[in-house]
């Protein structure tokens, strides 16, 4: 996008601001940016921020990293939403977050697969996500095959909305999606 996603806007406002919302609807005991830097507004936000696990090789590691990194600072379930997704209602995330027992995933799956960066994941998982960067994989997807061959992916529900999943990469995807949400046409 050539930008700062976090501070962008959407309808007027940032998308940080939108999604801090959404996952306050969770009713989560914190909240947490994972991001390779603090963002400038984490402090006023009353957000943590928490660094990207980083390769063997202090390189970034992409997403894995970043749920490496908020895993490894956990406790329990762990809900996550990516900033660039605004369609994800509060109340849906919250029904996702209540699917998911005590040490247990739950990835919701859209019209392209799992949607693995708006997920429910366990504290616990860190050690696999942690063992697969030190390999030096860093496929979020891979991870996802591991974790659901060692029996820690609940039931995961199915979701043919690709509208939901929308990702605003560029800006004439921001545009395209407040142009649908305008005329209420989200398909």
């Amino acid at each position: 996008m050539g930008r700062d996603k976090c501070t962008t806007s959407v309808f007027g406002r940032p998308l940080y601001l939108r999604q801090l919302e959404t996952l306050r609807a969770t009713g989560p005991d914190s909240l947490a940016v994972v991001a390779p830097s603090r963002p400038d507004w984490a402090e006023a936000a009353n957000v943590l921020w928490i660094p990207d696990a980083l390769s063997p090789n202090g390189e970034r590691s992409g997403p894995l990293g970043g749920i490496a990194g908020a895993l490894a600072r956990a406790r329990g379930n762990v809900v996550f939403l990516p900033i660039d997704m605004p369609a994800i209602t509060g109340e849906w995330l919250a029904e996702i977050a209540h699917l998911a027992p005590e040490g247990r995933a739950v990835i919701p799956i859209g019209p392209d697969g799992y949607e693995p960066l708006v997920a429910v994941y366990p504290a616990a998982a860190v050690a696999l996500a942690s063992a697969q960067l030190q390999s030096g994989d860093y496929s979020v997807r891979r991870w996802i095959d591991r974790l659901a061959a060692a029996g820690w992916v609940e039931a995961t529900p199915a979701f043919s909305e690709r509208w939901l999943f929308a990702n605003l990469n560029r800006p004439a995807d921001i545009v395209a999606w407040e142009d649908r949400q305008r005329t209420g046409m989200n398909g």
